[in-house]
């Protein structure tokens, strides 16, 4: 496990060389990959190790951490987004049946904060909202400027879900 924010190449390579020899590694993940300058890492540390990166952690939680794959992340890197993996995160938090279900229910006006707090939940299934609008194309920019939001316990997202439950009790 890797830091994208931590020391440089030399200590990246005077540290895991001697725990790959020693544990033997097959992969590295890199944390904190959520930055333009954080390529040139990613390959570094690929490089120097001698072993591929696996996984990249865009967030501090555990859904932001992702299978590294190259394609997707030149795509993000360049403003293009990566639609792709967005859909295979949604694809894994949403059942199609209760999608189905709340489409009805949307269109015959029976839409409630019930239904809109379990969509917040399933919001945060996707993981921090920076590591989301990062997949989506031409977002980037935007994403980097919402830092760390996302919709944990001590977010405005949390409160207003509570606000909202306060509301329905």
């Amino acid at each position: 496990m890797a830091d994208a924010n931590g020391p440089g190449m030399d200590a990246v390579r005077d540290c895991l060389k001697p725990f790959k020899e020693k544990i033997g590694i097959t992969g590295v993940i890199l944390s904190k990959y959520d930055g333009d300058s954080k390529g040139g890492i990613a390959l570094g540390i690929a490089h120097q190790v001698g072993v591929p990166l696996r996984f990249i952690g865009l967030g501090e939680k555990m859904p932001d951490l992702e299978q590294f794959i190259p394609d997707r992340i030149v795509s993000r890197l360049m403003g293009a987004g990566d639609l792709e993996s967005l859909a295979e995160k949604t694809a894994n938090v949403i059942d199609e049946k209760k999608a189905k279900h709340l489409t009805k229910k949307i269109k015959k006006g029976k839409f409630n904060f019930n239904d809109f707090l379990e969509q917040m939940e399933s919001i945060k299934k996707l993981g921090s909202m920076k590591s989301i609008m990062s997949m989506i194309p031409g977002m980037g920019q935007m994403a980097k400027q919402l830092g760390d939001m996302d919709f944990g316990r001590n977010s405005r997202g949390w409160k207003f879900q509570d606000w909202i439950q306060g509301e329905l009790d």
